[in-house]
């Protein structure tokens, strides 16, 4: 009777330690994920997210053929249009990036990511991207879905355009980014007014109201990607570095803009991105 009692008494001491255990888990858990869960918001309504790091791409003999869209809408950007409507020659090179690898343009190279359903995006906007540029003379495409919208440096500085929007032309910021160093640019559009933003500071605002026209052409980065009937399918080509490249079907406040810059709304683990994980914490928060 006494070995039975011992015995309950050393099973309920092993299931309070598994408990406790199981709840001091739990706490860590919360803990690492709450920068992750305050994150979420910045990539709300992302359509397309290239990191352009090495482990974000496919790659044939060290080259890269394919770079993945990490926003789980499949939106993966054809190196050179492989596979795509346009067909070129070298691939972007991998290099060093200000977050992880990025792609280096060398002027004559692109990427292409095919038109979709959630890339014909017509009510908000917001396209950011970091770049090092080797050059500014020109316009100079980073990332342009060919007569809807835009994202260039035009002789250095930022320029947006938008098809159908009651303000029409190129929306350019004031200043010119510096030659052969890292500037975040972005643009974010509410239906009202485009904004332009450089290291994450607002520099420039256009009121601008109307619906963005949709178009079945491909979204083209480092060159604007021309259907055949648009004439030649690649110009504009843009020379330099691009890294973190993304696309929101929503206006992204400056706060949003200056975590997207950080970097930090990719990261998850130093093993993985938040996009892995970004398709059950929406599932979960409904």
């Amino acid at each position: 009777m006494i070995a039975k009692t011992e015995r309950e008494n050393m099973m309920s001491n092993v299931s309070k330690l598994q408990s406790l255990i199981l709840f001091a888990l739990s706490l860590v858990s919360l803990w690492y994920l709450q920068p992750v869960v305050a994150s979420a918001k910045a990539i709300d309504d992302a359509v397309v997210i290239l990191t352009f790091d090495k482990a974000d791409m496919k790659l044939q003999g060290g080259t890269p053929e394919q770079v993945l869209d990490v926003s789980g809408n499949n939106n993966h950007g054809l190196v050179n249009g492989k596979g795509g409507k346009s067909i070129g020659g070298d691939a972007p090179e991998i290099v060093e990036g200000q977050h992880g690898d990025a792609l280096r343009f060398s002027g004559s190279n692109w990427v292409e990511v095919l038109d979709s359903d959630s890339t014909r995006i017509t009510k908000a906007l917001t396209l950011a991207a970091w770049v090092m540029p080797e050059s500014i003379a020109g316009e100079q495409t980073i990332c342009t879905k060919d007569r809807g919208y835009y994202l260039q440096l035009r002789n250095g500085v930022i320029g947006n355009y938008a098809y159908n929007l009651s303000a029409p032309g190129y929306h350019e910021s004031p200043d010119p980014l510096k030659l052969n160093q890292w500037s975040h640019i972005a643009m974010s559009w509410d239906g009202n007014e485009l904004v332009q933003y450089l290291n994450g500071k607002k520099v420039n605002s256009v009121k601008t109201a109307g619906e963005i026209a949709t178009t079945d052409d491909s979204i083209g980065i480092g060159a604007e990607v021309r259907i055949p009937s648009r004439g030649a399918p690649e110009q504009r080509f843009y020379t330099g570095i691009i890294d973190d490249l993304v696309i929101f079907n929503a206006s992204k406040t400056a706060a949003e803009i200056s975590e997207i810059m950080s970097g930090e709304f990719l990261a998850v683990s130093p093993q993985g991105k938040l996009a892995m994980i970004w398709g059950k914490l929406k599932v979960d928060s409904r």
